[in-house]
């Protein structure tokens, strides 16, 4: 999703990725959790196909490593990234202030999301998140505050290589 943003921020028209392609290349084929930087990195070397070429939905399918489905992630490669200290809210609250979106690991829900942007609720700071389940929270958004918002791991896409279309 951070690289959706990013992508939006750089110019381009919207175009939803494929980010079940990811996982599903970095862990084999497995339905297995990662973390943040790992999926950057891989995005970085790989790519990431779009939703038009992989599909929507965060199921692993068959293909996610075929030759098409590598030429599509070509196109959509992360070339820079800020990887910010583990448990650092004002590193992760200062990217979001700087609008971009990140990727956040929450060792208590056993999950990444994406940061979407700092909020404010009773005079303090919370953030709000997207997640890739179906039916959560509102449209898939929702606020974290406290001791929840604390992220584990946290990378921010910042920069992509050149994609072939129209502005």
């Amino acid at each position: 999703h951070a690289m959706e943003i990013m992508r939006v921020r750089a110019g381009y028209p919207y175009k939803p990725l494929a980010a079940a392609q990811v996982g599903a290349s970095i862990k084999s084929g497995r339905n297995a959790g990662g973390w943040g930087m790992e999926g950057v990195r891989w995005i970085g070397e790989n790519g990431i196909a779009p939703e038009s070429v992989y599909g929507s939905s965060p199921e692993i399918k068959a293909g996610y490593q075929s030759p098409a489905m590598q030429a599509a992630a070509r196109q959509h490669k992360c070339t820079e990234w800020v990887e910010c200290r583990p448990k650092s809210l004002d590193q992760l609250v200062s990217m979001l202030l700087r609008g971009y979106a990140g990727a956040i690991g929450l060792d208590w829900w056993h999950h990444e999301v994406m940061a979407a942007e700092p909020v404010w609720l009773d005079g303090e700071v919370a953030i709000r998140i997207r997640n890739q389940w179906e039916g959560w929270g509102s449209n898939g958004f929702g606020i974290l505050r406290g001791s929840k918002m604390i992220p584990n791991d946290c990378v921010f896409p910042v920069a992509m290589s050149a994609v072939k279309e129209a502005r």
